[in-house]
């Protein structure tokens, strides 16, 4: 049976300070994901006011994807703010990588960041291939034609 080398690794939380109101849960998750997969994202929310603390917390499924986001995303602009990110001491999570496994994570992680971004371009390219209509198609249009079945 196949086994993960993150099978063991216990993820990662990161506060993340000095956001904006118009921050939300999915604009960081888009932001974060840049540095690995992202396991949960939470903005707390003033329970009177029910507006946000302007604060948040990032968890990672790898410890070694904090650590990358860490370096990566610290006092990024976002919304007019540069944020603050740094590891958080909620619960258990931690910020520290055991070196053993660290450059077998982070090798691993970037190979499947690589298949990512490269599927992505690959879908990006396909989608602006498909929404760009032929001169032909275009000189029919001009000269009056009827739309093409």
């Amino acid at each position: 049976q196949m086994t993960s080398e993150f099978e063991d690794d216990p993820g990662v939380s990161l506060y993340v300070g000095s956001i904006s109101d118009k921050v939300t849960e999915d604009l960081l998750w888009e932001l974060f994901v840049q540095a690995g997969p992202v396991a949960n994202v939470k903005i707390p929310v003033d329970a009177s006011t029910r507006t946000p603390k302007g604060f948040a917390f990032v968890q990672f499924v790898h410890a070694v994807s904090g650590d990358f986001a860490i370096r990566l995303l610290h006092d990024t602009p976002l919304c007019g703010r540069n944020i603050v990110v740094r590891a958080s001491h909620r619960g258990n999570a931690t910020s520290v990588v055991s070196p053993a496994n660290t450059y077998a994570a982070a090798k691993t992680q970037l190979e499947g960041l690589q298949q990512q971004m490269i599927s992505h371009a690959n879908a990006m390219r396909q989608s602006a291939l498909n929404s760009v209509q032929s001169p032909s198609v275009l000189g029919a249009y001009r000269r009056g034609g009827t739309q093409p079945n």
